[in-house]
């Protein structure tokens, strides 16, 4: 096995370039968006039903959901780790609706990650951070904002995904952006009437980081 050497300045170049093109290639997806206010939608049938929102304490974050505003699913496009992504957004306190009925105010995401096959594309020279396939449920480690007209509805919301063996991987939202499309079935076995596009950034599995020679792990998906 060939071992890559990388000074500081090219980790530092390297951040840089995967900074440079995960902006580039959100921009790209958002490019044509069709994406349609969720005012009014129906969303009976989705995780939690309307109205109502998830409560509890998750280590030492404690949240509270007062109204789900939408449920989305997408699919990764990185063939490293090819995983299913279904959220639901909570409103959380404050924020308001404006007249033609688009909110703007805090909101947090909470779903799981289905995984199709274990993948070291966090680290390959850790086994401890190999991504194992199988069901995630996904927690939100604090609140985000929500709002119905910008391109991206939520950016930058640090979540935990707990493995069903309890294996935990760190991620950070990096941002999401609604579609509208016909209902789906998440691996879950619930109905997600929108698809999504945006990225996930994997910090860490196991407590070993992603950012191996300074390239932080992104995944981008897509309905």
């Amino acid at each position: 096995m060939k071992t890559q050497v990388v000074n500081r300045d090219g980790r530092a170049w390297g951040r840089l370039m995967a900074s440079a093109l995960m902006v580039l290639m959100l921009g790209l997806m958002t490019t044509g968006c069709d994406r349609k206010s969720k005012s009014g939608t129906s969303i009976g049938g989705t995780p939690g039903g309307p109205g109502s929102g998830p409560g509890g304490c998750y280590d030492d974050y404690c949240y509270g959901g007062t109204e789900l505003l939408a449920s989305a699913i997408g699919h990764s496009t990185n063939p490293l780790v090819r995983m299913e992504i279904g959220l639901n957004f909570y409103r959380t306190d404050g924020g308001s609706y404006s007249g033609s009925g688009d909110f703007e105010g805090g909101a947090l995401a909470e779903g799981y990650i289905y995984v199709d096959s274990d993948s070291d594309a966090c680290n390959s020279f850790d086994s401890k951070a190999r991504i194992r396939r199988g069901f995630y449920n996904l927690y939100p480690k604090s609140s985000s904002q929500w709002s119905d007209t910008a391109p991206w509805n939520m950016v930058q919301l640090p979540m935990e995904a707990v493995h069903e063996s309890g294996r935990k991987i760190q991620l950070t939202l990096l941002g999401t952006a609604l579609k509208t499309r016909s209902m789906q079935i998440g691996k879950d076995g619930y109905e997600y009437p929108y698809g999504m596009l945006g990225a996930i950034r994997i910090d860490s599995v196991s407590g070993v980081s992603c950012n191996l020679w300074g390239m932080p792990l992104n995944v981008f998906f897509e309905q």
